[in-house]
């Protein structure tokens, strides 16, 4: 399971850093004890049991549908609250893209006259039960990609709404750097 999933995960558990942290703590210390190929073969396969037991566990209770929509019910509220934190102020964000609904329906119509979309873009993720290609997950990106990308490149602790501009600001300088290396 990748990190990313880890953390969707845990966001839906309601404990993000507390578990990631977890997860990623027990692995460095656990790591940082190996001296050996051997012994680092073992520990690497200590870990991904930890991980497949977790994964396990959590695809077992968010099998139930229930227990699985209490934790994205809190996860979605937490996320709202951190939003509010650094002040994003997601359900106005929200009201004023919807104020515009019947202009975007139509445009929309106008562009997905033949589109087909793969299965998996039509299924249920994160906080959208309709998948992230529904109305909600689309009046919500902006204020979700504020929250979200919040604590990247910021001192540990601190929540920035500058977070996304810095994920996506340095994104594009490795790409930039990426392509003309390659030219």
């Amino acid at each position: 399971m990748n990190l990313m999933l880890l953390s969707f995960i845990s966001l839906l558990i309601g404990n993000h850093c507390y578990f990631i942290k977890s997860l990623l703590k027990s692995k460095s210390s656990t790591l940082s004890l190996s001296t050996t190929a051997s012994s680092s073969n073992a520990i690497s396969d200590k870990v991904d049991l930890k991980v497949k037991v977790a994964e396990t566990v959590l695809n077992t209770i968010f099998s139930i549908k229930p227990l699985y929509n209490i934790a994205k019910s809190k996860a979605r509220d937490k996320m709202i609250q951190q939003g509010a934190n650094i002040g994003v102020n997601w359900n106005e964000n929200k009201r004023l893209l919807e104020k515009d609904f019947d202009k975007l329906q139509k445009n929309y119509d106008n562009l997905n006259n033949n589109l087909n979309y793969p299965e998996y873009y039509l299924k249920p993720f994160h906080a959208y039960d309709e998948g992230n290609l529904s109305w909600q997950a689309a009046m919500e990106v902006e204020s979700a990609a504020l929250t979200v990308h919040a604590p990247i490149f910021v001192p540990k602790g601190d929540l920035s709404i500058n977070g996304d501009f810095e994920l996506r600001d340095n994104f594009h300088k490795n790409m930039k750097k990426n392509f003309y290396a390659k030219i």
